[in-house]
């Protein structure tokens, strides 16, 4: 796995953030960038730079675990739909697959409605 971090200056370099990116695994658009920003309502609590770049290296040194976590509960899942998925005979499989994919049309259109709601509302006053 390759280390992939922006460029910091020196004092920032203990801190820094690391992604880890596996072969062939994700392609770079997948790969979530080091989060830089401060919690919401962070902003209002008039914190010194050095408060937020501690705060930052905090969030940084949790995000990488955070993120081994979610990659394990993905794999779970995955695992878990395949051996539910081993239980049901091929036409019960068929028929599960036709209904994911009229689910997936019907959240298209409706997403693609609620987009052009406001664009159509908006354009009739």
């Amino acid at each position: 796995m390759a280390a992939v971090w922006p460029v910091l200056s020196d004092d920032r370099l203990q801190n820094r953030p690391t992604i880890q990116i596996a072969q062939n695994d994700k392609s770079p658009k997948d790969v979530k960038k080091p989060s830089t920003r401060l919690p919401n309502g962070f902003g209002k609590l008039e914190l010194t730079e050095d408060q937020k770049e501690r705060i930052k290296g905090i969030l940084g040194s949790f995000n990488g675990r955070i993120d081994d976590l979610e990659a394990q509960i993905n794999d779970l899942r995955e695992k878990r739909d395949a051996e539910v998925e081993a239980v049901l005979t091929g036409p019960q499989k068929a028929k599960l697959a036709a209904l994911e994919t009229e689910s997936k049309k019907k959240k298209a259109e409706k997403s693609k409605s609620s987009k052009s709601a406001p664009a159509e509302a908006s354009s009739g006053e």
